[in-house]
């Protein structure tokens, strides 16, 4: 009795499969496949000349522009003769836009490719115990087979690390996971059960746990933000200036002057150079390049000592908080 159940089951699992699925696929097993066709076509595998030699890891596309997250393991300062490995397979070259050694952080760019950007999720939200995917060119899988690897496990901690391993610079609050994470997949990503980015792979890790983690895409969101800023900031550098034109820096400022010094800004010219270095409606600029401004003469005036396409630095009242910020200057006839 008992062998004929043995035999007997099976056969109903099979009944029940649809059609080209394998007999004990579960509706998990389609759920694990589902989110790897998703998520894959945003993933690639990235080759780059560093300092000690070529350096291979993974990378996920943000945008539909071919902007690339990668950590600053694979792609460190000074990389040269970047290459992106993408599906298809197709390789291209890529450019460096910046890299945050600190944060782990590295954006490269390529020509735009087709391929849809990752979803982003909200790596605040996440708890332990809730399933998670690792996904990258672990051990140059996607490079030499156009599959990337990807592994499903949980998050098992939430919590700070205090030093650096395996090559991986972060220092910090990380998500502990259950999912392999091995050498190669350090950029890659780690999404949630509806594919959506919530931490960037690396391999640091506590040596009183032995596994992998992630650098939550929150704590990254503010440094790709500022590298984005900087590449605007440098583009606009790099346009040709006409004869005769004068530095402008494309904002417009209220009338009233803050008792607190300084100018408030009440609007800024869409893709001048105020707003591609990241100002906005509400700041207030206090200095220009060392110089102190109290009115919108003395602030026209300290910009106008400089050419157009020069960098200056000026110091400005963000929300409270007193930043330095890098502006590329416009030119504009007068």
């Amino acid at each position: 009795m008992r062998r004929n159940l043995l035999f007997w089951i099976p056969w109903v699992w099979a009944a029940a499969a649809p059609a080209g699925e394998p007999a004990a696929a579960s509706s998990l097993d389609r759920a694990h496949r589902a989110l790897y066709e998703k998520v894959r076509p945003s993933i690639v595998g990235i080759r780059a000349r560093g300092t000690l030699g070529d350096v291979a890891g993974s990378g996920v596309l943000l945008d539909d522009q071919g902007l690339i997250l990668t950590s600053s393991a694979v792609v460190g300062r000074g990389a040269e003769r970047i290459q992106v490995y993408l599906s298809g397979p197709r390789q291209v070259p890529a450019r460096l836009v910046g890299v945050r050694p600190e944060d782990e952080c590295a954006l490269i760019r390529i020509d735009p490719c087709g391929l849809p950007p990752i979803a982003r999720g909200d790596s605040g939200a996440v708890v332990v115990g809730q399933r998670v995917y690792a996904i990258g060119n672990a051990e140059n899988a996607l490079i030499h087979d156009d599959q990337a690897a990807m592994s499903v496990g949980i998050v098992s901690g939430l919590y700070g690390l205090r030093d650096g391993r395996m090559g991986s610079t972060y220092t910090g609050r990380v998500m502990e996971t259950t999912a392999a994470v091995n050498p190669g997949i350090e950029g890659g990503a780690l999404v949630d059960a509806e594919g959506r980015l919530v931490g960037l792979l690396i391999l640091n890790y506590s040596p009183l746990r032995w596994l992998g983690t992630a650098i939550p895409l929150d704590t990254l969101a503010p440094v790709i933000e500022e590298l984005r800023r900087e590449e605007q900031a440098s583009e606009a550098a790099e346009k040709p200036v006409e004869a005769g034109q004068i530095a402008f820096l494309g904002a417009d400022f209220a009338p009233d002057l803050p008792a607190e010094g300084g100018l408030t800004i009440r609007a800024v010219v869409p893709g001048g150079p105020a707003e591609a270095a990241g100002l906005a409606p509400g700041d207030r600029v206090l200095e220009i390049a060392g110089t102190v401004v109290r009115t919108q003469a003395e602030l026209l005036a300290a910009v106008r000592r400089h050419a157009p396409g020069a960098l200056v630095w000026m110091k400005v009242d963000v929300g409270g908080a007193v930043r330095e910020i890098k502006v590329t200057l416009g030119g504009i006839k007068p």
